[in-house]
């Protein structure tokens, strides 16, 4: 994540610096704004109450995309199941 260059053993290519580049800027937006979107860059979508169940999750790779959930129980709703039993 933006350190690529201290890692001198690895043959870095412009791929992995785009990916790193892209990964830092959905993560900057987030902090500044709560919204990982930004110009340019692909759509996350946020995840709702309305779309827990079947929410995206955002491949970020040279091109990176949302995809559906790999998991067959989306993790965002084991979670979910995990805080409202701590109420």
């Amino acid at each position: 994540m933006g350190t690529l260059d201290t890692n001198e053993y690895y043959d870095w290519q412009k791929e992995d610096y785009a990916i790193s580049k892209l990964f830092l800027t959905y993560y900057a937006n987030f902090c500044k704004t709560g919204n990982p979107n930004g110009e340019g860059l692909p759509q996350w979508t946020a995840i709702t109450k309305e779309n827990l169940d079947a929410a995206p999750v955002m491949k970020i790779d040279v091109e990176s995309a949302e995809v559906a959930s790999p998991e067959k129980e989306n993790a965002y709703r084991t979670l979910e199941k995990f805080y409202k039993s701590k109420k």
